[in-house]
């Protein structure tokens, strides 16, 4: 099982461990956002030799930011789930909510809805989960129901520009396809591209205050947003 804790998140280790394989500075790798659709030497070594040590933390938008999501994730005022995190968790601590019965390191789920969950949700985590929800919209009215008032909703999306990621072409690689594909509502797309949808705009839908929507590294959209 990996062991991350916020101090190795903050360190120069980490950042050292992030850039390898990258052919510039710091302000380079954060500035090159499409890392993924050509799977850049940084972008295997990250997701394909880093994973086990750093599960979530691996993805450069969720590094981008990381110190507002190690203030969210690991807050001791706060308590959060990991919404659809089996596959790579982004801590230890954070219960799970997932279809799966185990996540990565072989630990049970402890919920497989948000519904049964049993306290309060002051926020909800996801990276890399709604693009594999058929029935979205009714997942996103849950996830604003379960949230308390203010509640935090964080996430990790991959964006339109990857475009093995584009839902139903039958080049996604992994174990379930996607069936959406998200853009932020100020790109403007000219191409038709398959199930393509305003991922801010459909939050702001369902009442959530978007206070940041930017696309980052990895063909990534990071969104947080308030209830």
């Amino acid at each position: 099982m990996y062991n991350v804790d916020k101090n190795y998140l903050l360190s120069d280790d980490y950042v050292k461990e992030m850039l390898y394989y990258h052919n510039g500075n710091h302000n380079d790798f954060l500035d090159f956002l499409y890392d993924a659709d050509p799977k850049t030497d940084n972008y295997n070594w990250r997701h394909f030799q880093l994973v086990q040590k750093l599960g979530g933390w691996r993805w450069k938008g969720i590094f981008t930011y990381r110190e507002t999501f190690v203030d969210l994730i690991y807050s001791e005022n706060l308590k959060g789930v990991d919404f659809g995190g089996s596959q790579r968790p982004i801590s230890e601590h954070l219960d799970i909510v997932d279809i799966e019965d185990v996540d990565f390191y072989n630990r049970k789920v402890k919920y497989k809805s948000l519904s049964e969950v049993d306290y309060d949700i002051d926020f909800i985590f996801s990276s890399h989960t709604l693009e594999h929800i058929p029935n979205l919209e009714e997942i996103l009215q849950q996830i604003y129901d379960n949230l308390v008032k203010d509640g935090i909703l964080a996430l990790n999306l991959p964006a339109y520009s990857c475009k093995r990621w584009i839902a139903k072409t039958g080049h996604w690689m992994g174990g379930t396809p996607h069936v959406h594909t998200f853009k932020l509502s100020k790109t403007k797309v000219d191409e038709d591209i398959t199930n393509l949808l305003d991922i801010d705009s459909l939050l702001e839908k369902f009442g959530f205050k978007i206070s940041l929507a930017e696309y980052t590294g990895d063909n990534s959209i990071i969104i947080f947003a308030e209830k």
